[in-house]
């Protein structure tokens, strides 16, 4: 089960909404945001665990490839909300990125929460 989570989104709506579904959804959520990937990465600098990135917006297809580095280290997953939803793993770090479709909506988001869940306990 995911329990440490970094959001990424410019748009403060849709970043406060992301948080609060989170929240909503895991118990303890220990939750991080930032709006840019040059704050989320200043972010990731200072810690020594997380689970998931979640991308939206205009970071959903951005170039995260000085993000990756950190996730390799963190163990960390990406979910991005994008119009590409394949499934991919960087073959340079190992990271696993999920995708769901944009726009989100709430039911998507904890539904890929509850799968990820159902995996982790088999």
């Amino acid at each position: 089960m995911f329990k440490s989570f970094l959001v990424v989104e410019s748009d403060p709506f849709i970043r406060t909404d992301l948080t609060n579904l989170i929240e909503s959804l895991v118990a303890g959520a220990d939750l991080i945001v930032a709006a840019t990937l040059t704050d989320a990465i200043s972010l990731l600098a200072e810690r020594d665990r997380l689970e998931l990135v979640v991308l939206s917006g205009a970071y959903s297809s951005a170039d995260t490839s000085a993000l990756q580095s950190e996730l390799a280290r963190l163990g960390a997953a990406v979910l991005r909300i994008t119009d590409d939803v394949a499934k991919t793993v960087d073959a340079s770090t190992g990271v696993i990125e999920h995708r769901i479709m944009a726009p989100f909506t709430n039911d998507a988001v904890a539904e890929f929460l509850r799968s990820a869940r159902r995996s982790d306990a088999d």
